[in-house]
């Protein structure tokens, strides 16, 4: 059953329960239509991780889609965005989530949690139809040379630059998605599956844990263990906002935040990033299988749609049968 947070609660940190539902988030009068939305959409965050900070109504319109029509979606998501537009305005129930923190750092979460509510209010085109078939060309996969290029853009002289230089990194040797992403703890970052240093996903698309073996790109480590150092991280969220007069947030960035981060480097977004892991790693000789697993893939046809069109050269067979013409 879905209860209001607390009013004092014990530990100061945003709420992050679905049993923690902020009360401004429903109207004080509604239709029962109203109450089925907001409820289908409160229990959507919980099966998500439960992140009342961070939104992301696209992936929530994808997740719509696929039983309701484009009208109803709209009417639907319409009906989610009064309600963030109000939880963005009661400023008064997330600084008391605050309790104990100095201002300064107190008003710099506030301000995060606040825009990133007002940015998921943003509206954006609801797909008319969910597609299993997507031609090749609609998705981008860089090239390792295209990968260096990217990562050599962010200034890592900046803090903010520094972390979206790690945060990338990670992407590129890891294939995480970009909520896997903006989820890690400093604890994840380094442990072990059959002997391999690994990075640990908690819980991906479907609430599945695995794990994902570094392999040649450990070396994204020293990347990130630089950022965590410059910014003073210790424990806790790995990639975190930062305000423009250089202050760490105590929360992490959400992945409507890292794409426009990225959007900022090339014109490629997070997604792209993990089909480019896909079809590097399947060229470098990765087993398929092996492909799926790191990827959290269920059936192995996602997997392949990942890499993509393979180069006629990869076609080609090297060695024939004797026919005996």
């Amino acid at each position: 059953m879905l209860q209001p947070a607390p009013t004092n609660p014990s530990k100061p940190s945003p709420v992050s329960s679905i049993g923690n539902v902020p009360p401004s988030y429903y109207p004080a009068s509604m239709t029962r239509t109203v109450k089925n939305r907001l409820a289908t959409y409160a229990h959507y965050v919980g099966n998500s991780g439960g992140k009342w900070e961070r939104h992301n109504l696209e992936a929530y319109a994808l997740f719509l889609s696929q039983s309701l029509q484009p009208n109803s979606v709209k009417a639907h998501l319409s009906t989610v965005r009064q309600a963030l537009a109000r939880l963005a305005r009661d400023r008064d129930y997330w600084y008391s989530y605050t309790q104990g923190m100095p201002m300064l750092e107190a008003k710099a979460a506030v301000d995060e949690i606040v825009t990133r509510l007002r940015d998921a209010v943003e509206p954006f085109k609801v797909p008319t139809k969910i597609s299993q078939e997507t031609p090749d060309d609609t998705f981008k996969r860089l090239t390792l040379a295209e990968q260096r290029e990217l990562l050599s853009k962010p200034d890592r002289d900046t803090l903010a630059g520094l972390r979206d230089a790690a945060i990338i990194g990670m992407a590129l040797a890891t294939g995480l998605r970009a909520d896997e992403l903006c989820s890690l703890i400093v604890a994840d970052l380094r442990r072990y599956v059959g002997g391999e240093l690994a990075v640990h996903v908690r819980e991906g698309k479907g609430g599945k844990e695995r794990l994902v073996p570094y392999g040649a790109e450990k070396g994204v480590l020293v990347l990130v263990d630089r950022w965590l150092a410059r910014a003073g991280i210790t424990e806790g969220d790995v990639f975190r906002g930062v305000t423009k007069g250089g202050d760490v947030l105590p929360t992490g960035i959400d992945p409507n935040t890292f794409a426009r981060r990225l959007a900022r480097y090339a014109d490629v977004n997070p997604h792209d990033l993990r089909r480019t892991y896909a079809k590097t790693r399947y060229q470098q000789g990765m087993d398929l299988l092996a492909i799926r697993d790191n990827l959290g893939h269920a059936d192995i046809r996602t997997t392949q749609g990942y890499i993509g069109t393979i180069d006629v050269s990869e076609r080609v067979p090297t060695a024939g049968l004797d026919y005996g013409g």
